[in-house]
C-alpha cells in the first residue's frame, strides 16, 4: 500500500496534470491500494476510485442544522423515519429565477467557463459551480434550484451512502 501526502500541492499546474496521469497509470500498473490525500477537489475526483472526505481521523459528512430540506424522490433508498443526511455536487445546483431555494452570495470566482460560487443555504455553505457568468455580487439573495437526480443520501448513524 502507498500513502501519497498531497504530492501535487507545490508543483505548476502543467506538471501537476502530468504528474495525475503519471501516478494514477502507476497505481493501476502496480494494482495497489494507495490513499492519496489532498485538499483540491478536482485532484481527488480525477484520480480516485473512491472519494473519502476525512477529519481528525473519521469520515465526515457536512450536516445542516435546521437547513433546507432538499428533495427526496419517492423511490428513494433508505426507511421511512430513518435519519439521512443528503448530499450533493456543486453542478447539481444552480441559480435559478424559478427555483424555490434562496442562496446568499459569498465570494463569487470566474474560472473561464464556470464561474464558481459559494453561498449560504440556510445555515450551510454552499457551492455551486455556474455555466457562464454571474451577474449577482456576493451579499445579493438569489433564487436557486437543485437537479433531484443529483441528490445523495447517506444515513445519519453510519455515514453511508444509501
Amino acid at each position: 500500500m502507498f500513502r501519497f501526502d498531497r504530492p501535487l500541492s507545490n508543483l505548476h499546474a502543467r506538471l501537476r496534470v502530468e504528474m495525475r496521469a503519471g501516478i494514477k497509470a502507476l497505481r493501476r500498473r502496480l494494482k495497489t491500494t494507495t490513499i492519496h490525500v489532498t485538499h483540491d477537489q478536482i485532484e481527488a475526483m480525477t484520480m480516485a476510485d473512491i472519494v473519502v472526505v476525512m477529519h481528525d481521523g473519521r469520515r465526515r459528512f457536512q450536516m445542516a442544522a435546521n437547513g433546507p430540506c432538499l428533495p427526496v424522490l419517492p423511490d428513494s433508498p433508505g426507511e421511512i423515519g430513518q435519519g439521512v443526511v443528503d448530499g450533493l455536487r456543486p453542478e447539481h445546483l444552480a441559480i435559478d429565477p424559478a427555483g424555490d431555494l434562496s442562496l446568499a452570495l459569498s465570494p463569487v470566482a470566474p474560472a473561464g467557463r464556470e464561474t464558481h460560487v459559494h453561498a449560504r443555504l440556510g445555515e450551510q455553505t454552499v457551492r455551486l459551480v455556474s455555466t457562464g457568468r454571474v451577474t449577482a455580487v456576493p451579499g445579493d439573495l438569489v433564487a436557486a434550484g437543485i437537479d433531484p437526480d443529483g441528490v445523495h443520501l447517506f444515513d445519519a448513524a453510519t455515514g453511508n451512502r444509501l
